[in-house]
């Protein structure tokens, strides 16, 4: 999965504020509706990544910890398994 670099969002950002301030001075610019849209579109592209890459690493980290409980689980088991393997063997040894 390829992540957006915040070091790409901040360099479009400042296109479009240069955009932006450049067609401020001019009385009449056709497109600046366009570019406030373009800025409003990225900022929600750039949170809406954020949210979802805070979720991704909440569910991930979720999951390694439901890992560690099942690792913890497999090695309770070997150690009962061998505690009562070793206490069987035990017990023929003694005869009973």
């Amino acid at each position: 999965m390829q992540g957006i670099l915040y070091s790409n969002y901040k360099l479009l950002e400042d296109y479009i504020n240069v955009l932006e301030k450049e067609n401020l001075t001019n009385s009449y610019c056709p497109y600046y509706e366009n570019i406030v849209q373009h800025k409003e579109t990225l900022l929600e592209i750039y949170n809406n990544y954020k949210f979802s890459y805070k979720q991704m690493a909440a569910i991930i980290k979720q999951f390694e910890e439901h890992k560690s409980s099942i690792k913890r689980l497999v090695i309770l088991q070997k150690k009962k398994k061998k505690e009562m393997i070793k206490n069987s063997s035990a017990k023929v040894k003694n005869g009973k």
